[in-house]
């Protein structure tokens, strides 16, 4: 009987993000929390672990913490982690699933011990307020349960701003997803390509595996080049 609890056990933590955080006493960790979809995990994955900044990135880990009822993002996540060209990132990304809003959770993820942490919405939402109030309830939760850790958050609306800025998080740590897009448009109507140089500056990235493939046109080369 004790080795069937075992296995379910086992098999909780490796396939519906149970278990916990092993902290290594050598190496930082940042936090991911919210209600994100798998596109932007995997761009945030890529952007942190990216070869450019591998230096700064050397002794930090990643801890995802996804709200249940993302079953199909934790196994997507698992799925891509498992992926031969990611297999260096096994032993540095965590993904569990949890409720930044529960104590038992942000232990579970070493939230006294995290560098900081992110709360990022669903970029691709439908209803945006719904998105800002309930990173604002995730802030307001890990500010009670620690109050020494950074916490950066991504809002939607520029309007919600004042909400978060009310349950403590400083003005320079909200990222206004609408209000950078706006002034990324505006610029761009003033600045031929400026949201193209933008883009760079903001997003590394290489070119998808199709295109890399294709011996076909010749300056495909010269263009996947370009973008890593």
């Amino acid at each position: 009987v004790k080795c069937s609890f075992g296995i379910l056990a086992a098999v909780y933590q490796g396939v519906g993000g149970g278990g916990l955080y092993e902290k290594n006493t050598r190496n930082k960790h940042v936090i991911v929390a919210g209600n994100p979809s798998y596109q932007v995990l995997v761009d945030f994955v890529q952007e942190l672990f990216h070869e450019d900044h591998m230096q700064e990135s050397e002794d930090l880990n990643l801890v995802l913490l996804l709200n249940p009822g993302l079953e199909s993002t934790l196994q997507a996540m698992k799925s891509y982690l498992n992926r031969v060209q990611n297999r260096r990132l096994q032993h540095r990304v965590w993904v569990l699933q949890g409720s930044a809003v529960k104590s038992r959770d942000l232990d579970r993820v070493g939230y006294k011990d995290a560098t900081m942490a992110w709360l990022l919405p669903n970029l691709y939402s439908e209803d945006a307020q719904r998105e800002d109030l309930d990173n604002a309830m995730r802030a307001l939760a890990m500010l009670r349960h620690t109050k020494f850790v950074r916490i950066a958050v991504v809002c939607l609306k520029v309007e919600h701003r004042p909400l978060l800025t009310a349950v403590g998080i400083p003005r320079g740590d909200i990222l206004c997803a609408g209000e950078l897009k706006v002034g990324i448009l505006g610029k761009a109507c003033q600045v031929q390509g400026f949201a193209a140089w933008s883009a760079i500056l903001l997003k590394n990235t290489k070119a998808p595996e199709r295109l890399v493939n294709d011996l076909a046109r010749p300056w495909m080369a010269e263009f996947t080049r370009g973008l890593e």
